[in-house]
């Protein structure tokens, strides 16, 4: 299920804008410092729409967005 959805991101942002190598722990830790996950990408959308895809995609796969 997750590479079909890493897949569908992709085409909603761009390669480019899916994160899935290297270190992305400074994207898994809240603001506070206080609670820590584990992400299976990060995706940096570069419109409202694409927003709005994105979310979409996440809810239709049962993913969790933080």
């Amino acid at each position: 299920m997750s590479e079909t959805l890493l897949a569908r991101l992709r085409e909603i942002t761009g390669a480019a804008h899916v994160l899935t190598e290297g270190d992305l722990s400074a994207y898994e830790q809240d603001w506070r410092k206080r609670v820590r996950g584990k992400a299976l990408a990060v995706v940096r959308p570069g419109s409202t729409q694409e927003v709005a895809a994105v979310v979409q995609a996440c809810a239709a796969a049962q993913i969790s967005i933080v």
